[in-house]
Protein backbone atom coordinates (compact mmCIF):
# COMPACT_ATOMS: atom_id res chain seq x y z
CA UNK A 1 0.00 0.00 0.00
CA UNK A 2 2.88 2.62 0.81
CA UNK A 3 4.65 1.69 -2.39
CA UNK A 4 1.66 2.88 -4.45
CA UNK A 5 1.24 5.66 -2.42
CA UNK A 6 4.88 6.61 -3.04
CA UNK A 7 4.80 5.74 -7.20
CA UNK A 8 1.79 7.96 -7.47
CA UNK A 9 3.60 10.72 -5.97
CA UNK A 10 6.39 10.20 -8.00
CA UNK A 11 8.74 9.15 -5.18
CA UNK A 12 11.16 6.13 -5.82
CA UNK A 13 10.98 3.05 -4.18
CA UNK A 14 15.14 3.16 -2.86
CA UNK A 15 14.19 5.94 -0.22
CA UNK A 16 12.48 2.77 1.93
CA UNK A 17 14.23 0.92 4.04
CA UNK A 18 12.13 -2.23 5.45
CA UNK A 19 11.86 -3.87 8.38
CA UNK A 20 11.72 -7.58 9.43
CA UNK A 21 8.05 -8.94 8.98
CA UNK A 22 6.63 -9.72 12.31
CA UNK A 23 3.32 -11.43 13.19
CA UNK A 24 0.92 -9.20 15.07
CA UNK A 25 -1.84 -11.75 15.40
CA UNK A 26 -4.49 -13.72 13.49
CA UNK A 27 -3.65 -13.69 9.71
CA UNK A 28 -1.78 -9.99 9.92
CA UNK A 29 2.09 -8.92 10.16
CA UNK A 30 3.81 -6.29 10.71
CA UNK A 31 6.63 -4.17 9.52
CA UNK A 32 8.68 -0.92 10.38
CA UNK A 33 9.59 1.00 7.37
CA UNK A 34 11.60 3.98 7.46
CA UNK A 35 13.58 6.84 5.21
CA UNK A 36 16.06 7.13 3.79
CA UNK A 37 17.29 10.45 3.93
CA UNK A 38 20.82 12.04 2.40
CA UNK A 39 23.56 10.40 1.27
CA UNK A 40 25.81 7.94 3.28
CA UNK A 41 29.35 8.74 3.47
CA UNK A 42 30.59 5.56 0.84
CA UNK A 43 28.03 6.57 -1.92
CA UNK A 44 29.63 10.27 -1.37
CA UNK A 45 32.58 9.13 -1.96
CA UNK A 46 32.01 7.01 -4.75
CA UNK A 47 30.22 9.84 -6.36
CA UNK A 48 33.03 12.33 -5.98
CA UNK A 49 35.13 9.76 -7.26
CA UNK A 50 33.11 9.25 -10.30
CA UNK A 51 33.50 12.57 -10.85
CA UNK A 52 36.72 13.32 -10.03
CA UNK A 53 37.86 10.62 -12.86
CA UNK A 54 35.93 11.26 -15.44
CA UNK A 55 34.97 15.01 -15.09
CA UNK A 56 38.43 16.91 -14.94
CA UNK A 57 36.50 20.29 -15.21
CA UNK A 58 34.02 19.50 -12.51
CA UNK A 59 34.41 19.66 -8.36
CA UNK A 60 32.39 17.66 -6.29
CA UNK A 61 32.61 18.02 -2.85
CA UNK A 62 30.83 16.09 -0.19
CA UNK A 63 28.57 18.46 1.98
CA UNK A 64 26.95 16.64 5.48
CA UNK A 65 24.10 14.21 3.78
CA UNK A 66 24.69 15.66 0.13
CA UNK A 67 26.99 16.25 -2.71
CA UNK A 68 27.76 19.44 -4.16
CA UNK A 69 29.24 20.22 -7.66
CA UNK A 70 30.67 22.96 -9.12
CA UNK A 71 31.75 24.08 -12.87
CA UNK A 72 31.67 26.75 -14.83
CA UNK A 73 28.87 26.43 -16.98
CA UNK A 74 25.72 24.75 -16.45
CA UNK A 75 26.06 22.32 -19.28
CA UNK A 76 28.44 20.90 -17.59
CA UNK A 77 26.39 20.35 -14.46
CA UNK A 78 23.89 18.78 -17.03
CA UNK A 79 26.40 16.33 -18.08
CA UNK A 80 27.02 15.52 -14.44
CA UNK A 81 23.87 14.60 -14.21
CA UNK A 82 23.19 12.89 -16.88
CA UNK A 83 26.12 10.64 -16.00
CA UNK A 84 25.08 9.97 -12.90
CA UNK A 85 21.72 8.95 -13.90
CA UNK A 86 23.47 5.97 -15.49
CA UNK A 87 24.72 4.37 -12.18
CA UNK A 88 22.64 2.42 -10.49
CA UNK A 89 23.00 3.23 -6.39
CA UNK A 90 21.12 1.99 -3.77
CA UNK A 91 19.83 5.41 -2.98
CA UNK A 92 17.40 8.00 -4.65
CA UNK A 93 19.31 10.81 -6.19
CA UNK A 94 17.90 14.66 -6.41
CA UNK A 95 19.32 17.26 -8.55
CA UNK A 96 19.13 20.82 -8.09
CA UNK A 97 20.41 23.62 -10.10
CA UNK A 98 21.18 26.66 -8.00
CA UNK A 99 22.38 28.99 -10.28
Amino acid sequence: MIQTKAIKRNLSLKIFDYGKVEAAGGNRVRQEITLRKGISQEIAKQITKLIRDEFKKMQGSIQGDAVRVSAKSKDDLQIVIQRLKQEDYPVALQFTNYR
